[in-house]
């Protein structure tokens, strides 16, 4: 029994830690893609120092490489708004008081 209830526990501390990183992972990517729109509206690729000299870069590589830089500086935006919040490790919502674990 105990270790049924124990198991139990530790499915709601990882769907929880599931949610958390969700709260992280799809902001930061909505914001990386429109980051990414804004910024190559306005600069070309292969206008960019280091590709335009080797040439060893597509467009497209330059998008992705773009695209990903963007993604993890948003990432480590939302992990420390996170963190900074405060949110309990077993809750669902920021703020949250923890669950009872009688």
């Amino acid at each position: 029994m105990r270790q049924a209830r124990m198991s139990a526990c530790s499915v709601r501390e990882r769907g929880a830690a599931s949610v958390r990183m969700m709260w992280a992972l799809w902001p930061s990517f909505l914001a990386a893609g429109l980051a990414e729109m804004v910024f190559f509206a306005f600069i070309d690729p292969m206008e960019l120092h280091p590709f335009a000299e080797s040439g060893e870069a597509s467009r497209l590589g330059v998008y992705t490489m773009g695209f990903f830089f963007f993604w993890a500086v948003t990432i480590c935006s939302s992990a420390l708004t996170l963190y900074l919040a405060g949110a309990p490790a077993g809750s669902a919502r920021p703020g949250a008081a923890p669950p009872d674990r009688a």
